[in-house]
């Protein structure tokens, strides 16, 4: 498991790197970077609660089909 994380980890440094993410990140101000680590955060909760959401609603609907038919 161990191995697997170092190997993500190198990956994910040399992706930063080659895309210029790090230079691009240091050179914002506080503020700029304060909105877009919010950006982030919401970008990836809405995502989130839309996977939750339509999660159950999925499954909720193919709950009930299992009941009725049974």
């Amino acid at each position: 498991m161990l191995g697997v994380s170092f190997y993500i980890e190198r990956k994910a440094k040399k992706a930063i790197s080659k895309w210029g993410l790090e230079k691009e990140y240091k050179s914002l101000n506080k503020t700029q970077r304060f909105n877009r680590n919010t950006f982030a955060f919401l970008f990836l909760f809405v995502g989130f609660a839309l996977f939750f959401y339509l999660g159950i609603t999925y499954f909720s609907g193919y709950l009930l089909n299992i009941k009725t038919n049974a």
